[in-house]
């Protein structure tokens, strides 16, 4: 609650506002005159919740503009590719990761790429990085070579998500599935078929991919 000289500040403000004398605002409010007075003085405790509402309704304002407060700010929303500076993540891209064989390297920080916090999974963006996609055995999902694929490490990998894994200290990338303690995993492409294997350490589940038409 306000202070009654902070309270006294807004009453008077608001009834020059208003264009209401302290009678014309007791009558309106159905107070006593001699206590809108007090009110205005700052030597009155400040008024309970229902005095409050009648001087707001009298002054046709809300409770909060009588008390000062402030509403809260909505949060901004922006257009993909609009956000302010402030709203970018610097995300590393790394190594490069396989959609037919091949290695990865997750220290081998490439670049920094300027990502829109939007475009990020909420409360895991310093979990993210970007690799390359190498290979054909995920076209159907859309992924192609070359492609750049987002990778969240915290997220859990649950059974039909694209993630990529380690297996054998070689670095796919597949639909995951677990079976009876065993990985079946799944290519998007009918040229590649299932492969089951028992270990596999699961790096991170891929969040979207892009792809430059031109660079």
């Amino acid at each position: 609650m306000l202070q009654g000289a902070t309270f006294a500040k807004q009453l008077r403000k608001h009834m020059g506002q208003a264009g209401l004398t302290p009678r014309e605002l007791a009558r309106a409010a159905d107070i006593g005159e001699n206590t809108v007075y007090r009110y205005l003085k700052g030597d009155r405790q400040n008024p309970g919740i229902e005095q409050i509402a009648a001087l707001a309704h009298a002054l046709n304002i809300t409770a909060d503009d009588l008390l000062g407060i402030a509403p809260p700010e909505e949060p901004k929303t922006y257009a993909v590719g609009m956000e302010p500076v402030g709203d970018f993540v610097l995300v590393p891209l790394v190594g490069a990761a396989s959609a037919g064989a091949g290695t990865f390297a997750e220290d081998d920080i490439q670049y920094l790429h300027q990502i829109p916090r939007t475009a990020l999974p909420a409360g895991h963006e310093d979990s993210c990085f970007l690799t390359n996609a190498r290979g054909e055995s995920m076209i159907d999902a859309g992924i192609l070579d070359g492609d750049q694929l987002l990778i969240c490490r915290t997220l859990p990998v649950n059974d039909g998500d694209i993630a990529v894994l380690n297996v054998d200290d070689e670095v796919l990338v597949k639909r995951v599935y677990r079976r009876d303690g065993h990985y079946l995993l799944i290519s998007d492409s009918p040229d590649f078929p299932p492969r089951e294997v028992d270990e596999a350490s699961l790096i991170g589940v891929v969040m979207w991919t892009r792809r430059f038409l031109k660079k």
